[in-house]
């Protein structure tokens, strides 16, 4: 029995696997169904040549709603198990909640700022309040200052 040199046994197997999964989906899913899976999964690829997709607010948290500017050298952190999405920047981590999930959450302020190698570590937060500009001013005057 011949052996075709130029098909691996990977190919094939991508192959047969490819044919078997097309007729399940097909079975399986409707074509409107497939199709917004299809759209869905070509915004998934922007959104990942535009940063990190898996530390994408929008990604992480799509129903909470940021309602203020982050600035563009913060770098996105948010976690899907974190109660909001958060941001680095200078050794500090900013959590950034709106309103709604505040309330739902039972919080008592919308920001939280840590030091960054304190989280997951249950260390007291160095500021916490609803005033953004009262975040942005402490990131700025605080950020790689650590004690």
């Amino acid at each position: 029995m011949a052996n075709n040199s130029f098909i691996s046994d990977k190919q094939r197997y991508e192959s047969h696997l490819f044919f078997n999964t097309k007729y399940l989906i097909r079975d399986v899913f409707t074509y409107s169904q497939i199709k917004e899976l299809v759209l869905f999964a070509q915004d998934i690829l922007e959104d990942k040549e535009d940063g990190n997709y898996y530390t994408d607010p929008k990604v992480t948290h799509p129903n909470i709603k940021i309602d203020v500017s982050i600035p563009k050298d913060w770098t996105s952190s948010s976690y899907k198990n974190d109660v909001c999405p958060s941001f680095t920047h200078k050794g500090l981590q900013i959590f950034v909640c709106d309103d709604k999930t505040k309330k739902l959450e039972e919080l008592h302020t919308k920001y939280t700022v840590m030091l960054e190698d304190d989280y997951g570590c249950g260390y007291d937060s160095l500021l916490d309040t609803d005033d953004w500009n009262e975040v942005l001013e402490f990131v700025n005057k605080h950020g790689d200052k650590h004690d």
